[in-house]
């Protein structure tokens, strides 16, 4: 027997009923549903398929809900953004900057924990700095790894001491929605400690269920209480 289990994701590109078909047959044996995309109904229509391709094939298959978790973004830029390796981007708390390698995020607050030699990424890792300096409440980053920026991008910050709520309002909805559909498992983004995995079990709790969660490493303040959050968590 097989113990190494395989996860996959549905996107546009794989969600027909024929790719998921062709996933089982070839032995995936949980679907990710990111939930940082899509609808509720979007997502019950495939659960629906799943479950009922499962069924014909007589195949278990396990479906694991991503619940998005807070985001960080860039705020709004006028058309795109082209960084080169070496450029000075200025990130401002302030919502009414956004000039020439001057930008806004979502968090601003997480600019107060980044000090000279933080990473940060952008566009899922596609762009690439280090913070150099702090002006005032702004932050100056070094580009290191170029590529063309625009609104709404992502912003990954994994050494940043992420003081913002863990669950979000469109996540409780979602946790709920994923507890009537009886998913199999709940996976958590920017988990920190065992007290984020204590309170998403008492939100499921609240909804009736029961479902396992999974805590997912993205954090360093994570890796400071790997042990805890093993413990609490049922996977990660």
């Amino acid at each position: 027997m097989r113990k190494t289990k395989i996860v996959a994701t549905l996107g546009p590109a794989t969600e027909s009923r024929e790719m998921i078909e062709k996933f089982i047959i070839l032995g995936v044996n949980v679907f990710r549903l990111n939930f940082s995309h899509g609808d509720h109904e979007s997502h019950r229509t495939l659960i629906r398929h799943i479950r009922a391709i499962a069924g014909r094939l007589d195949m278990p298959v396990a479906i694991l809900q991503d619940i998005a978790g807070p985001k960080i973004r860039v705020g709004t830029i006028a058309g795109i953004m082209p960084l080169e390796t070496g450029d000075r981007l200025t990130i401002y708390p302030d919502r009414t900057k956004g000039g020439e390698l001057e930008i806004t995020i979502s968090h601003p607050e997480i600019l107060r924990t980044l000090a000279p030699g933080a990473a940060i990424y952008f566009a899922d890792g596609a762009i690439r700095a280090e913070v150099r300096a702090r002006v005032g409440e702004a932050v100056v980053v070094e580009i290191l790894v170029g590529g063309k920026l625009t609104s709404r991008k992502g912003v990954n910050v994994p050494l940043a001491d992420l003081q913002i709520d863990l669950v979000t309002e469109k996540d409780k909805a979602d946790i709920a929605f994923g507890v009537a559909e009886d998913v199999d498992y709940i996976a958590l983004s920017f988990v920190r400690n065992s007290a984020d995995i204590t309170r998403v079990r008492k939100l499921v709790a609240g909804f009736g269920g029961d479902v396992p969660l999974v805590a997912k490493i993205e954090l360093a303040a994570a890796l400071d209480h790997l042990e805890e959050i093993t413990a609490a968590a049922d996977g990660v």
